[in-house]
Protein backbone atom coordinates (compact mmCIF):
# COMPACT_ATOMS: atom_id res chain seq x y z
CA UNK A 1 0.00 0.00 0.00
CA UNK A 2 1.87 3.45 -0.96
CA UNK A 3 1.46 6.60 1.11
CA UNK A 4 -1.37 9.39 -0.02
CA UNK A 5 -0.01 12.38 -2.03
CA UNK A 6 -2.08 15.58 -1.32
CA UNK A 7 -3.31 15.36 -4.70
CA UNK A 8 -5.24 11.94 -3.85
CA UNK A 9 -6.64 13.74 -0.24
CA UNK A 10 -7.99 16.70 -2.49
CA UNK A 11 -9.29 14.09 -4.55
CA UNK A 12 -10.71 12.04 -2.03
CA UNK A 13 -12.25 15.03 -0.44
CA UNK A 14 -14.07 16.00 -3.54
CA UNK A 15 -15.77 12.88 -3.96
CA UNK A 16 -17.31 13.53 -0.74
CA UNK A 17 -18.94 16.76 -1.62
CA UNK A 18 -22.20 16.68 -3.19
CA UNK A 19 -22.06 16.36 -7.45
CA UNK A 20 -25.26 18.06 -7.51
CA UNK A 21 -27.42 21.01 -6.55
CA UNK A 22 -30.34 18.11 -5.72
CA UNK A 23 -27.46 15.67 -3.55
CA UNK A 24 -26.88 18.85 -1.63
CA UNK A 25 -30.03 19.47 -0.54
CA UNK A 26 -29.87 22.66 -0.22
CA UNK A 27 -33.57 24.55 0.82
CA UNK A 28 -35.14 26.21 -1.96
CA UNK A 29 -34.50 29.71 -0.88
CA UNK A 30 -30.65 28.65 -1.61
CA UNK A 31 -31.71 26.93 -4.73
CA UNK A 32 -33.13 30.05 -6.14
CA UNK A 33 -29.98 32.44 -4.35
CA UNK A 34 -27.15 29.57 -6.12
CA UNK A 35 -28.97 30.37 -9.58
CA UNK A 36 -29.34 34.17 -9.25
CA UNK A 37 -25.07 34.01 -8.45
CA UNK A 38 -24.89 32.17 -11.43
CA UNK A 39 -26.68 33.98 -14.03
CA UNK A 40 -24.39 37.03 -11.80
CA UNK A 41 -21.26 35.27 -12.92
CA UNK A 42 -22.78 34.32 -16.54
CA UNK A 43 -23.27 38.17 -17.25
CA UNK A 44 -19.18 38.91 -16.81
CA UNK A 45 -18.34 35.63 -18.34
CA UNK A 46 -20.62 35.93 -21.19
CA UNK A 47 -21.88 39.72 -21.55
CA UNK A 48 -24.04 38.84 -24.22
CA UNK A 49 -25.97 36.83 -22.31
CA UNK A 50 -27.51 39.71 -20.27
CA UNK A 51 -27.27 37.11 -17.13
CA UNK A 52 -27.67 40.29 -14.79
CA UNK A 53 -31.36 40.65 -16.11
CA UNK A 54 -31.48 36.96 -15.54
CA UNK A 55 -30.56 37.46 -12.71
CA UNK A 56 -33.23 40.02 -11.44
CA UNK A 57 -35.93 37.91 -12.83
CA UNK A 58 -35.51 35.26 -10.86
CA UNK A 59 -35.09 37.38 -7.50
CA UNK A 60 -38.38 39.02 -8.55
CA UNK A 61 -39.81 35.34 -8.60
CA UNK A 62 -38.49 33.89 -6.03
CA UNK A 63 -38.49 36.24 -3.33
CA UNK A 64 -41.14 38.80 -2.08
CA UNK A 65 -41.16 41.90 -4.34
CA UNK A 66 -40.39 43.92 -1.40
CA UNK A 67 -36.84 42.34 -0.84
CA UNK A 68 -35.86 40.82 -4.62
CA UNK A 69 -34.20 43.90 -5.88
CA UNK A 70 -31.56 44.16 -2.66
CA UNK A 71 -31.39 40.45 -3.21
CA UNK A 72 -30.09 40.94 -7.17
CA UNK A 73 -27.62 43.90 -5.87
CA UNK A 74 -26.45 41.63 -2.96
CA UNK A 75 -25.75 38.89 -5.46
CA UNK A 76 -23.92 41.42 -7.72
CA UNK A 77 -21.53 42.26 -4.47
CA UNK A 78 -20.74 38.74 -3.64
CA UNK A 79 -19.58 38.34 -7.65
CA UNK A 80 -17.32 41.48 -7.49
CA UNK A 81 -15.74 40.71 -3.91
CA UNK A 82 -14.89 37.16 -4.85
CA UNK A 83 -13.52 38.82 -8.13
CA UNK A 84 -11.47 40.91 -6.01
CA UNK A 85 -10.31 38.75 -3.55
CA UNK A 86 -9.54 35.36 -5.44
CA UNK A 87 -6.46 35.06 -7.41
CA UNK A 88 -8.01 31.89 -10.01
CA UNK A 89 -11.45 31.95 -11.26
CA UNK A 90 -14.53 31.01 -10.07
CA UNK A 91 -16.15 27.92 -11.38
CA UNK A 92 -19.57 27.93 -11.56
CA UNK A 93 -22.20 25.97 -13.80
CA UNK A 94 -24.21 27.35 -16.17
CA UNK A 95 -27.37 28.11 -15.55
CA UNK A 96 -29.40 28.47 -18.68
CA UNK A 97 -28.58 24.97 -19.60
CA UNK A 98 -30.67 22.08 -18.35
CA UNK A 99 -27.75 19.49 -17.55
CA UNK A 100 -24.90 21.84 -16.40
CA UNK A 101 -27.13 23.69 -14.01
CA UNK A 102 -28.00 20.44 -12.01
CA UNK A 103 -24.08 20.00 -11.04
CA UNK A 104 -22.58 21.31 -8.15
CA UNK A 105 -19.21 22.93 -8.98
CA UNK A 106 -16.38 23.01 -5.95
CA UNK A 107 -16.34 26.99 -5.86
CA UNK A 108 -20.43 26.88 -6.04
CA UNK A 109 -19.95 24.09 -2.93
CA UNK A 110 -18.19 26.06 -0.50
CA UNK A 111 -20.08 29.73 -1.41
CA UNK A 112 -23.10 27.37 -0.16
CA UNK A 113 -20.97 26.30 2.54
CA UNK A 114 -20.77 30.02 3.54
CA UNK A 115 -24.09 30.54 3.39
CA UNK A 116 -25.57 27.94 4.93
CA UNK A 117 -22.64 28.26 7.81
CA UNK A 118 -23.81 31.98 8.25
CA UNK A 119 -27.63 31.02 8.51
CA UNK A 120 -27.00 28.41 11.06
CA UNK A 121 -24.63 30.60 12.84
CA UNK A 122 -21.47 28.28 12.88
CA UNK A 123 -18.45 30.81 13.29
CA UNK A 124 -15.33 28.17 12.85
CA UNK A 125 -17.56 26.77 9.72
CA UNK A 126 -17.79 30.19 8.66
CA UNK A 127 -14.30 31.07 8.79
CA UNK A 128 -12.50 27.58 7.17
CA UNK A 129 -15.42 28.16 4.19
CA UNK A 130 -14.55 31.77 3.76
CA UNK A 131 -10.85 30.96 3.74
CA UNK A 132 -11.09 27.91 1.14
CA UNK A 133 -13.36 30.31 -0.83
CA UNK A 134 -11.20 33.08 -0.99
CA UNK A 135 -7.99 30.66 -1.81
CA UNK A 136 -6.50 31.71 1.63
CA UNK A 137 -6.87 35.89 0.16
CA UNK A 138 -8.92 38.30 2.84
CA UNK A 139 -12.24 37.24 3.20
CA UNK A 140 -14.06 40.16 4.87
CA UNK A 141 -15.73 41.12 1.89
CA UNK A 142 -17.22 38.11 0.67
CA UNK A 143 -18.46 36.94 4.26
CA UNK A 144 -19.97 40.64 4.75
CA UNK A 145 -21.86 40.16 0.90
CA UNK A 146 -23.15 36.90 1.92
CA UNK A 147 -24.07 38.04 5.18
CA UNK A 148 -26.23 40.63 3.70
CA UNK A 149 -27.47 38.08 1.34
CA UNK A 150 -27.96 36.19 4.14
CA UNK A 151 -29.99 38.55 6.15
CA UNK A 152 -31.98 39.31 2.85
CA UNK A 153 -33.49 36.37 2.39
CA UNK A 154 -34.65 36.29 6.30
CA UNK A 155 -36.88 39.36 4.35
CA UNK A 156 -38.57 36.43 2.54
CA UNK A 157 -38.62 33.60 5.70
CA UNK A 158 -40.23 36.16 7.87
CA UNK A 159 -42.42 38.50 6.39
CA UNK A 160 -41.92 41.04 9.71
CA UNK A 161 -38.44 41.74 8.78
CA UNK A 162 -37.90 44.34 5.93
CA UNK A 163 -35.22 45.04 3.84
CA UNK A 164 -34.29 47.94 5.66
CA UNK A 165 -33.81 46.04 8.92
CA UNK A 166 -32.07 43.28 7.10
CA UNK A 167 -29.82 45.68 5.59
CA UNK A 168 -28.82 47.59 9.09
CA UNK A 169 -28.00 43.79 10.43
CA UNK A 170 -25.12 43.39 7.73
Amino acid sequence: MSAHSPSDTRNAHQNARPRTVADAGFAPDMTAALTIIRHVFQSFALPESHGWVRAFELAYRAFPERASAEIGVAALAIVRSLSMTRQNGFGFCNPDCRSCSRLLSPDEFQLMSLLNALRTGEGSAIQAHAMLLCEGGAARDVIDAMQTLCNLMDVAAHPAVTPENALAQG
